[in-house]
């Protein structure tokens, strides 16, 4: 049998893809569900231990449903990365964005309270 030999820069490329794959929403390569909750919880362990203030935002896109069953799933899926770009484009590099599931978003917004959540 023929023995598979990779070089290091390619098991740490390799790695690296594990890892994209593990982490992200492929539709809209923003957190997936399991990231952005681990992520969520690390910062607000961090929130704690330094006594600032953190927000986490929810988002849901309304009578998504809807948009689906008229217009097919490929227009559904074209709303959600159209809306997760207008997103991005919008919070600071130091907050958190992921996909929660479906057409539902999570935010961690650290060291920003209520007020400035808004």
């Amino acid at each position: 049998m023929k023995e598979l030999a990779i070089s290091l820069e390619e098991q740490k490329e390799l790695s690296a893809e594990l890892e994209s794959l593990a982490t992200t929403d492929t539709l809209t390569n923003i957190y997936n569900r399991r990231r952005i909750l681990e992520i969520a919880e690390q910062e607000f362990a961090r929130s704690v231990r330094y006594q600032n203030p953190f927000s986490i935002l929810m988002i849901d896109i309304d009578k998504f449903k809807i948009i689906n069953d008229s217009y097919g799933h490929q227009i559904g899926d074209e709303v959600i990365i159209k809306v997760t770009k207008e997103i991005s484009d919008q919070i600071r590099n130091m907050d958190a964005f992921g996909r929660f599931g479906g057409d539902e978003f999570m935010i961690f917004l650290p060291e920003t309270n209520l007020q400035n959540s808004l």
